[in-house]
């Protein structure tokens, strides 16, 4: 972990910041410095600013872009912020507390931004800064303008919204379908990359059975057991609710027994999930950042509405959506398709039918395939096993 100063003791930048540190940190105040001192500094040629998770972890498409950087021999310098904890971070970049002063400096300093969810609203983008937003999954769910939350809102807010927006100059995409969606749904400017996303390479690398069992050691789990994720997204009426609040644990050990594993992992937005009570056939992977090396270890997904979905159709495992509040979900959030119709798999509303399917799922699976292939052809079509390399060489060129 590199914590080093950027700048000299001595230099001007570091003059002022020693000033700044002593302002009130109020958003506000914030705010103003930004656009009327920080961003008169001069740019930090060939400098980026990553975060993935809004600085929750190194994680994501971020991740296995700078991996790739690094891979190619480019050693720029790259800042990582990070929101509560610097551990697990790069140990050969620069790593900065989010939403501190030296945060802000980097920001309004840096010639390259890579996140894949956004950067705080008062970070103003010079017109020379690239900004790549790789965002986080492509969309079941209503996003931007389109969900309820920003489409019933009030003008200020929704100007806010597409100001953010209005700050991309390249995006990630992993199909037509996500393109389509996303250009109506956040009504951007930036140029698309017709890429894939960097973090689903793994799940098309040819040693995906190697890395699939190289993960399962690290994570010790069993070698003779079915390992299925259990991954459902967040209720925007019912944000913090236990992450196996929907899924019968109870009914599964009485039922299935120790012939699988479940492991859980709760969207950030809501709580860690309950398994002590269940520790032979559950554990609680929440805390687990990076959710790729999660789905190349399992045999099988259970999920409802999240993006993991296009993700995990890239390793042609079995699925499973467990929708038991189905029609509430697209009456209050919204969706961009029929689940039922199109999903790769059983779209079920009650235990039973779960408890049916992981005693069988290769074989609910099977049954199909034609309907999981027209899947990934919608919503994979762009995804290559190269998204990492062929972003960075659109984004920062060759080695420096």
């Amino acid at each position: 972990m590199r914590t080093a100063r950027a700048t000299p003791i001595g230099s001007a930048p570091a003059r002022l910041m020693r000033r700044i540190r002593r302002l009130p940190s109020s958003r506000s105040v914030k705010a103003i410095t930004y656009r009327a001192v920080l961003m008169r500094l001069p740019m930090r040629r060939g400098s980026a600013v990553f975060e993935s998770g809004l600085g929750r972890a190194f994680t994501d498409s971020p991740k296995y872009l700078y991996l790739a950087l690094r891979a190619s021999g480019d050693r720029r310098r790259v800042v990582w912020s990070y929101l509560d904890d610097p551990n697990g971070f790069p140990s050969d970049a620069v790593l900065v507390r989010r939403g501190s002063w030296r945060y802000l400096l980097e920001l309004a300093r840096a010639e390259f931004w890579v996140d894949d969810q956004g950067f705080p609203a008062i970070a103003r983008r010079r017109r020379a800064t690239t900004y790549l937003q790789t965002w986080h999954g492509s969309a079941y769910k209503t996003m931007g303008f389109d969900q309820p939350e920003l489409r019933d809102a009030g003008h200020d807010r929704r100007q806010a919204f597409a100001a953010a927006v209005g700050r991309w100059t390249h995006l990630c995409v992993q199909s037509e379908t996500a393109e389509q969606t996303f250009a109506a749904a956040f009504r951007h400017k930036a140029q698309v990359l017709r890429t894939g996303y960097p973090r689903n390479d793994p799940l098309l690398a040819p040693d995906v059975q190697s890395r699939k069992a190289e993960h399962r050691r690290s994570l010790g789990l069993p070698t003779d057991r079915l390992v299925v994720l259990y991954a459902p997204t967040f209720r925007d009426w019912d944000r913090g609710a236990d992450g196996t609040a929907r899924l019968d644990l109870a009914r599964i050990a009485a039922d299935i027994g120790e012939r699988c594993l479940i492991l859980v992992r709760a969207h950030y937005l809501d709580r860690p999930a309950e398994t002590d009570a269940f520790p032979e056939i559950a554990r609680d992977v929440s805390t687990h950042a990076d959710v790729t090396e999660l789905l190349l270890a399992a045999d099988a997904l259970i999920t409802d509405y999240s993006s993991v979905m296009f993700d995990f159709a890239l390793l042609r495992r079995p699925m499973l959506f467990y929708a038991p509040d189905l029609e509430v979900y697209n009456r209050r959030r919204g969706s961009y398709f029929d689940l039922q119709v199109v999903a790769p798999g059983p779209v079920v509303q009650d235990m039973d039918e779960v408890v049916g399917w992981l005693r069988q799922p290769q074989a609910a699976h099977d049954s199909y395939s034609e309907r999981y292939d027209a899947f990934v052809r919608r919503f994979c079509g762009f995804e290559h096993g190269d998204a990492a390399e062929r972003v960075r060489h659109s984004v920062f060129g060759t080695a420096r």
